[in-house]
């Protein structure tokens, strides 16, 4: 009888506990901060959101043998097994995936050229990121996994902006700055296919990733990228890196082996500055201390799985 007690008692201590800890979770959520709330805090350090449209960005091509693949209605969104510029996360060979570039705009509508905004439709969904080149003001921003990008997209001036954007809290769970380490853009030979239509001799996507390059995140729930000192908005260069020749021009960027792109194939900062066939004894040496740097950052990339799982 007194053992029956014992685990009524334990279950419902069990019951109150999770009660508690539910309950504490539904405050801390209704307590964090909307994406509107998030937007008008980037339009400060960005100048007002413009229209992003699904239509306006352009189609990344992707290629077998040289010969490209036409995206269909019926294979749009399909990861191919193999191509000849596979993205350098996520999917590699995914068809139909988009990439667009607005510039900012000021309070008063005349154009704002320190600013670019630049949008990713991938796996049916969109992110965003805004940048200020000038002072290094970043904002990332995502849709709601049930939204479907291509039906509109309200500005924050419009109507239902809740309800189409995610909240910081859960964008800045995603770990954007761990991939985003050195400056708000990242390049490999897939995403730079896509040229600037004003200037076709640049990526479409800005290349800014000097070591003197401003950058921060905008927003409490996103963390200082790895290897940068909180507050600092210029990177960070360990002692015992002065002297490489990598980091005179190039903020440290750490992304592992394990993705879908050789780590000299992309067009990064360094080590990933297009030096795959480069032997010179130096920059092979630099290349290596980068490497040796970035593992000792000991960047958690993915979520662990927990054992038996």
């Amino acid at each position: 009888m007194q053992s029956r007690c014992l685990i009524v008692l334990a279950v419902v201590s069990l019951l109150s506990l999770s009660y508690f800890l539910n309950a504490q979770a539904v405050r801390e959520e209704a307590s964090a901060r909307t994406a509107l709330t998030y937007a008008r805090e980037c339009e400060k350090h960005l100048g007002p959101f413009p229209k992003f449209r699904y239509e306006d960005a352009i189609e990344i091509p992707i290629t077998q043998n040289g010969k490209r693949v036409i995206v269909t209605a019926e294979n749009i969104g399909k990861n191919l097994k193999s191509c000849d510029k596979p993205a350098a996360f996520g999917a590699p060979c995914q068809l139909g995936n988009r990439v667009g570039r607005y510039q900012g705009i000021k309070a008063n509508g005349s154009p704002n050229p320190e600013v670019v905004f630049v949008t990713f439709f991938r796996d049916g969904g969109l992110g965003v990121i805004g940048h200020n080149m000038k002072t290094g003001a970043t904002c990332f921003l995502s849709v709601q996994d049930e939204f479907d990008p291509k039906q509109g997209l309200p500005t924050p001036d419009e109507p239902k902006y809740n309800k189409a954007w995610q909240p910081p809290t859960v964008v800045g769970r995603d770990g954007c700055v761990k991939c985003h380490m050195a400056d708000p853009f990242l390049h490999s030979p897939w995403i730079d296919q896509v040229r600037d239509p004003k200037n076709p001799k640049e990526p479409l996507v800005p290349l800014i990733a000097d070591v003197d390059s401003p950058y921060f995140v905008i927003g409490k729930e996103f963390p200082t990228p790895p290897g940068r000192k909180p507050g600092a908005i210029h990177a960070t260069i360990p002692t015992h890196l002065e002297g490489n020749k990598c980091v005179e021009c190039h903020a440290p960027q750490c992304v592992p082996d394990f993705f879908n792109v050789k780590l000299d194939e992309l067009k990064m900062s360094a080590p990933f500055h297009t030096m795959e066939m480069e032997t010179r004894k130096q920059w092979v040496k630099d290349r290596e201390a980068i490497r040796e740097y970035c593992r000792s950052l000991d960047i958690q990339y993915f979520e662990q799985e927990s054992e038996g799982e």
